[in-house]
């Protein structure tokens, strides 16, 4: 008797581990944890599955899905504000409207292909990317995400299209593109 129990109780477990491997569309792993995504400006919370199993150089250790998993952000593509992540919660000085900010960066589509990051110089030193916030330089969903972070932070923004280039694209960024980046807030102007 007791080995039938046990025996059901292992096959509801498996099914049960089976059935949500399926709900959270994880490719390979079983999520573990999930994370508090930001959205703005209207601040709702979303929950996105993690694999901790992973970890992304210079990360924390609950690590966010690499770039063969970033499909799972597709179910973002038509959030009404672009999201984002506190990877690291900065200690210095916050962005604000109308200061030059300096991040670095990298850039992903979906699908895990690396469209741009921050750049080499001729001596081969990563060069941070500068802009003003709030001037326009950058697409809408910088602006919405970047409002806030304090120097030394690390953000994973989540970009819908209408807040990134659009139905035209830009190239190598095909029309429609939820995109993904990955940003350090270096400085900000004082």
């Amino acid at each position: 008797m007791k080995i039938r129990v046990m025996i059901y109780s292992l096959v509801l477990v498996i099914f049960a581990g089976g059935l949500s491997l399926y709900l959270y569309r994880a490719p390979a792993k079983q999520p573990k944890e999930v994370l508090t995504v930001s959205s703005t400006p209207a601040n709702e919370k979303l929950t996105i599955p993690l694999n901790s199993t992973e970890l992304l150089p210079n990360t924390p250790a609950t690590a966010l899905p690499l770039p063969i998993e970033f499909s799972i952000y597709e179910e973002y593509a038509n959030t009404e504000s672009a999201l984002f992540i506190d990877e690291m919660v900065g200690q210095g000085a916050p962005a604000v409207i109308g200061k030059r900010v300096a991040m670095l960066y990298k850039g992903w589509l979906t699908n895990g292909e690396l469209f741009d990051q921050s750049r080499a110089d001729e001596t081969g030193q990563i060069q941070p990317f500068v802009f003003e916030l709030g001037a326009g330089q950058v697409i809408a969903g910088w602006e919405q995400t970047i409002e806030g972070m304090k120097v030394g932070g690390k953000r994973r923004l989540i970009v819908p299209s209408a807040f990134g280039y659009g139905p035209t694209g830009q190239d190598p960024i095909p029309p429609n593109s939820t995109l993904i980046f990955d940003i350090e807030l270096l400085e900000v102007e004082m």
